[in-house]
């Protein structure tokens, strides 16, 4: 009936089906989705599907296919407004009965997607292919190796929630583990085509995937590093084996397992991983860094690290808090993070700079602090001495009871306080609330004796007939008494009486919860003044001599300044001798408390003579014959140290067997003082060491030397290690041939030449002219220039119009073997030079090459729908080049308008088929007047224009 037989299509009649497809998105037959008769068969079919099998949801493949805009390979991207009314017809008629269901389209739009975004926007998934730059990063390569498409917020992307359906491999991609042992780079001892070491670089890849926010999508046993390529078996779609083995290999088991610990990390923590919230670093080079936290400030945080790169690399890291981490997924090649692999660690800085060995990957997450309470208690808890006490108590959840306050095992029965021993014991009680323990809270459990007696001073002295002051003590309801026992109690305190000497007893007690306590004694000794202390004086120093402190005889001896009042001091005072003259002191001695009258001593202190006269200092060279020192002074005294030892009346002879400076000290006594110590420096010089000099110096051959330097006195300059004679002048090192030359220099003092030091001097050869020139992207009016480079070399780069004028500079002493110039004249030849010199100052080994610009650039912009167009010159005067693209079939006309948009010249008007074109137009141009213009590229009702200025 809908069916047209003879050309084997659906009839145009078909309600459903269109005759041909008007897009290039087409499987077999084509579904009109503007039909109302498809539109209700497709909304019926979705919704039987989920309510008859309960399937989760829907890919909707081939997603751009969904319209009747007539469109090729290239206008299908445009944004198409019925595509997307057709696509969200399908979302309405599915989602408000079933609000679960998955809806997948497969568009793979050209990133960014203005309709991608629309259909995330609305609650679509979009198909999101990563599988090159995934596979680059595993293989080791930088180029094309950005994965932030992976991420629903990068500016490839810009959706406006995670909408992206991420995946590393699928049916129509190859797989990466096959690239990877097939293509994978390599440096040194490492190989990514080495099967262990690809597995391991399918992990770190596997960190920065799952990690990220979005829906994932894993194919056909990449969880295993399935190896099968792309066409096995024929096709992309052929059926491929399941490769059972797979998991007999430990590492592909390590692999299985490391998926599973990601995914089961981020299934766990749905307050991080569901966060829209992150930063990640995919675009700056091979080690990529993804950092996502728990909203809450409290929470979990995760910082993802991975080197891809082939070489180990140190990345500079600054994660979102510091304290406590764990390692919690790596493999483990490398140091990682403070030399942790495996363990937690603790953060005192965020900012952290990693070294990661090739293939290295580590998922860090945070360890939270404990933030449980400490139950609620009441302390303190008081007993009598030997009173029956009960278990103490708090109000908690899961409490531990501790004897200390750190440290220890908690024990869940609370105890019970011991009430035998006088005193005070802390008890310490947590709460544990899931498995976070709260801090220790202490309950102090005291306990008193049966009342113990007031806390009294005892004994109390006085002197005989001093004023005594009421007795004292420290209690609750004090009670005194004259006797131990018996009697009645006062609670006034009694004054003690002085005027006869010997000892009384006075007792008190207190009286508290327990009762009375027992009587405290307090013993009051009445003493009689003793005299004053037995002292020799006066005493005589010398001026500055060290005196010893003064003594006396006597009892608990206290020393004054004055002859009445002032602070006595226990310690004896020892005199100063610094200034001649003389000084009293005066002490008394103490007696049980009572002092007796001062006695005085008189120190005198004799003026000290002037140190002796000398000479210094006193110089010799090494092993020159030295004489005795010498002095002007009475009795003198030599010494060897500046203080203390015992002087000797000889003076001593200095030797000069070793290079330094050795210091002598020398006294004189006169009427038995002796003076200060005199020092005379006695310095012994000896030969001077090699002088300070840079060795080697590396020059370029024939490049211009500098005279060579040393840091030195009096500086002589040698040819030989040893013999010859030295100048004073420094040579300027030959460079005209290449090799090393040995050049030697030594300094002088007063006592002669000192050992040569070396430099030597290294001419480098000049390096061959430079080979391989060649130009690329040559342009109207620009080129790029290139030649094999040799590391280690300077290059210095100059080109000029062919034969004529003076070369100009494009480059000078740059190590690389490109330059890019412009400015050029089209259509026009050039010669251009390059030399190479070891250094950066340029040489003559000049190797020299020729080319030509274009004349004209042909490259069309700015296309519309597939049209675009472009005159060149711009401004023209009469002749010109026109190059245009179209993208259809048909009718072509190229006309031009003036402002008012009035034709004013037909250039074309001609059938042509889609493709690219290039007239000359010779005449048509010249009758115009100087002024600006449009070009009008049309056909088929569609087209563009370009602007141009005729003068």
């Amino acid at each position: 009936m809908y069916w047209d037989a003879a050309n084997n299509r659906p009839a145009p009649n078909n309600p459903w089906l269109n005759v041909t497809a008007p897009h290039p998105y087409s499987v077999f037959n084509d579904f009109n989705h503007t039909s109302t008769p498809t539109q209700y068969l497709v909304s019926r079919s979705l919704n039987f599907w989920l309510d008859e099998y309960r399937v989760d949801g829907y890919r909707l493949d081939l997603g751009k296919g969904f319209t009747q805009t007539v469109t090729n390979t290239t206008t299908v991207e445009n944004y198409d407004a019925s595509r997307v009314a057709n696509l969200k017809r399908y979302y309405d008629a599915v989602v408000p009965t079933h609000p679960n269901t998955y809806m997948i389209i497969e568009f793979l739009g050209s990133q960014p997607s203005q309709e991608e975004q629309e259909y995330a926007a609305y609650g679509f998934m979009l198909w999101g292919n990563s599988n090159v730059t995934y596979n680059q990063c595993t293989m080791g390569f930088a180029s094309n190796s950005d994965i932030s498409a992976i991420s629903y917020n990068s500016p490839q992307r810009a959706f406006n929630n995670p909408a992206v359906v991420g995946y590393m491999e699928s049916h129509d991609e190859e797989r990466n583990m096959y690239r990877n042992i097939t293509f994978g780079n390599s440096a040194g001892g490492y190989n990514v085509r080495d099967l262990n070491t690809a597995l391991a670089r399918v992990e770190a890849a596997a960190s920065v995937f799952f990690t990220v926010p979005g829906p994932k999508m894993i194919w056909q046993f990449g969880e295993r590093g399935y190896d099968v390529p792309l066409n096995f078996g024929g096709s992309n779609v052929a059926n491929k084996p399941p490769r059972w083995e797979y998991m007999l290999v430990p590492e592909r088991v390590r692999l299985y397992n490391t998926y599973k610990s990601i995914i089961q990390l981020r299934l766990s923590n749905p307050a991080i991983f569901n966060n829209t919230s992150f930063t990640y670093d995919f675009n700056s080079g091979l080690v990529k860094v993804f950092q996502i936290a728990d909203p809450n400030a409290a929470g979990k945080k995760v910082t993802v690290v991975a080197n891809f790169d082939v070489v180990a690399q140190t990345k500079s890291v600054t994660f979102q808090s510091a304290g406590d981490w764990t390692n919690h997924i790596s493999n483990g090649t490398g140091t990682g993070l403070n030399g942790v692999t495996g363990s937690n660690f603790n953060l005192t800085a965020t900012a952290q700079s990693i070294t990661l060995q090739p293939g290295e990957y580590h998922i860090y997450v945070s360890i939270p602090a404990c933030a449980t309470a400490a139950p609620t208690a009441t302390s303190p808890v008081n007993y009598c001495q030997n009173a029956t006490a009960s278990p103490l108590q708090a109000t908690g959840t899961n409490l531990l009871w501790y004897t200390a306050a750190t440290g220890g095992t908690g024990s869940p029965t609370a105890p019970t306080p011991s009430t035998t021993t006088v005193g005070s014991t802390t008890y310490y009680v947590t709460q544990t609330i899931g498995s976070c323990e709260s801090p220790r809270l202490p309950i102090v459990v005291n306990v008193t004796a049966n009342t113990p007696a007031p806390t009294v001073t005892s004994p109390v002295n006085y002197c005989q007939n001093a004023a005594a002051a009421q007795l004292t003590a420290t209690g609750t309801s004090l009670l005194w008494y004259t006797t131990a026992t018996g009697g009645t109690g006062t609670a006034a305190a009694p004054t003690p009486s002085t005027t006869t000497t010997g000892s009384t007893s006075y007792y008190v007690s207190q009286t508290q919860s327990c009762g009375e306590s027992p009587r405290a004694v307090i013993v009051v000794n009445v003493s009689a003044v003793p005299a004053a202390p037995v002292v020799t004086s006066p005493l005589t120093y010398c001026q500055n001599v060290t005196a010893p402190a003064l003594t006396a005889t006597g009892t608990n001896l206290l020393w004054y300044t004055v002859a009445t009042g002032g602070t006595g001091s226990a310690t004896s005072p020892v005199p100063s001798t610094a200034t001649a003259g003389s000084t009293t002191w005066y002490i008394s001695q103490t007696n049980n408390g009572c002092e007796s009258p001062r006695a005085s001593i008189t120190v005198n202190v004799n003026a000290a003579p002037g140190a002796p006269t000398v000479t210094t200092p006193v110089t010799y060279c090494q092993n020159a014959v030295a004489v005795p020192l010498t002095a002007t002074g009475t009795a003198l005294l030599w010494y060897p140290t500046a203080t203390g030892g015992t002087g000797s009346a000889t003076a001593p002879t200095p030797s000069t067997a070793t290079a330094g400076s050795t210091s002598y000290y020398v006294t004189q006594t006169v009427s038995g003082c002796e003076s200060q110590r005199a020092v005379i420096a006695v310095n012994i010089t000896g030969l001077p060491a090699a002088p300070t000099v840079i060795s080697p110096i590396t020059y370029c051959q024939l490049s211009t030397a500098s005279a060579l330097t040393a840091t030195g006195t009096n500086l002589r300059w040698y040819t030989t290690a040893t013999g010859g004679t030295g100048s004073a002048t420094a040579p300027t090192p030959s460079t005209t041939n290449a090799g090393t030359t040995g050049y030697y220099v030594s300094q002088t003092n007063n006592c002669g030449e000192g050992p040569r030091a070396v430099i030597n001097v290294n001419i480098t050869a000049t390096p061959p002219a430079p080979t391989g020139l060649n130009v690329t992207n040559i342009t109207t009016n620009s080129a790029v220039l290139n030649w094999n480079v040799i590391a280690g070399n300077f290059y210095s780069v100059d080109y000029r119009v062919s034969g004529v004028g003076a070369w100009v500079s494009a480059a000078a002493a740059i190590t690389t073997g490109s330059v890019s110039i412009a400015n050029l004249t089209q259509s026009t030849f050039y010669d251009w030079r390059v030399n190479a010199n070891c250094a950066a100052t340029p040489a003559a080994n000049y190797a020299t090459a020729q080319f030509s610009t274009v004349a004209h650039n042909s490259q069309i912009t700015a296309l519309k729908g597939g049209y675009g167009i472009k005159i060149s010159p711009n401004p023209v005067t009469g002749k010109a080049l026109i190059d245009y693209i179209t993208a259809d079939n048909g009718r072509v006309s190229i006309e031009v308008y003036n402002p008012q948009g009035q034709r004013v010249q037909t250039i074309l008007n001609t059938s042509q088929v889609r493709g690219q074109y290039q007239i000359a137009v010779t005449s048509q141009l010249c009758m115009l007047a100087k002024g600006v213009y449009i070009l009008a590229l049309k056909q088929n009702g569609r087209g563009n224009v370009v602007k141009f200025v005729k003068y």
